[in-house]
């Protein structure tokens, strides 16, 4: 004899099937519909896109950001960069079997070339939520304390955990991160939280400290894109009002992924860099000879002088 609980999943195996196909594109078309007559700045749906070739947006960056920038070219489709990359992407290729895995695991990748762990004691994954660099690091530098950081988590210092944002990691003490990085997403942080990490990333790196911010993301226009199925109309109001709202189907029911323009990167990251902290913004050649589907374009190191960002010496 069957209990209720079997017999209700029996009936949900047969009925989900046929009613999945109606009922997700009809939630996501009624969301749409809601976010769309709220009397926002909200387009209508497109892919994502930055709308401008990389050449372009890199003149126009540095049109806008400020002098003091440091820029730095990194090719990737040869030398020895391109050798060590696929040499990662080999000796953990199981950890990456997962959506656009090769990309994720350029991006780890490029973390362990641009910065000199060699020379790190201590260093902190931000907003790294399930990240496969929580497995992949302690094989290349196991001398090198590894805490993790995410919004998801909670504060469990013995295991160097942070959780809560990662503009306020209040119970960590000035000064102790050699290293930060973070691997796609800190377009995901939401109002203010750019422009007061970078605040923060200035109390907690040491004197020898960097923090490598990646991919950098740049577009023709402040542009938001997000998941209409994701967020709510009361969310979209505290959205940047600069910001073009793009509506994308399918975005992994993301609520927020920011690409800024050249104006907009200086006003709200470049400007707020403090007299003890350097800024390199790193254009990067050929990452689509690696991973076609996802690579990155540009990043940005925010380091001390003298600090183990390895590409340091970049002219401005």
């Amino acid at each position: 004899m069957t209990t209720p609980v079997e017999r209700q999943g029996f009936l949900r195996s047969l009925v989900y099937p046929v009613l999945r196909p109606v009922y997700h594109p009809a939630r996501y078309y009624y969301r749409l519909w809601r976010v769309r007559t709220a009397g926002l700045n909200v387009s209508e749906p497109r892919s994502i896109s930055m709308g401008l070739s990389h050449e372009e947006l890199s003149e126009r960056m540095k049109m806008a950001v400020s002098p003091r920038v440091h820029w730095r070219n990194v090719p990737l489709h040869s030398g020895q960069i391109r050798d060590n990359l696929e040499l990662y992407f080999e000796r953990h290729r199981d950890l990456y079997d997962i959506d656009k895995g090769r990309g994720k695991a350029l991006e780890h990748a490029l973390g362990l070339e641009l910065l000199d762990f060699n020379h790190v004691k201590r260093y902190c994954d931000v907003a790294s939520c399930a990240s496969p660099i929580q497995k992949t690091f302690a094989e290349h530098y196991p001398q090198v304390e590894f805490w993790v950081q995410d919004l998801m988590y909670q504060d469990d210092l013995p295991h160097f955990q942070l959780g809560g944002f990662a503009q306020n990691m209040s119970s960590i003490p000035d000064g102790s991160f050699d290293a930060l990085t973070l691997h796609n997403s800190f377009e995901h942080f939401m109002g203010n939280a750019d422009s007061d990490f970078v605040r923060e990333v200035d109390r907690v790196l040491s004197p020898t400290g960097a923090c490598l911010i990646l991919p950098l993301y740049v577009a023709a226009t402040p542009r938001i894109y997000f998941d209409p199925v994701a967020v709510t109309p009361s969310l979209l109001r505290t959205y940047d009002k600069e910001a073009e709202l793009i509506p994308v189907r399918g975005f992994a029911s993301q609520e927020h992924a920011r690409c800024y323009d050249a104006t907009t990167l200086q006003e709200r990251l470049i400007s707020r860099v403090p007299p003890t902290l350097e800024a390199t913004i790193i254009d990067f050649a050929g990452g689509e000879s690696i991973a076609p589907e996802m690579f990155p374009e540009f990043a940005l190191v925010l380091h001390r002088r003298g600090s183990i960002f390895r590409c340091e010496t970049a002219s401005s």
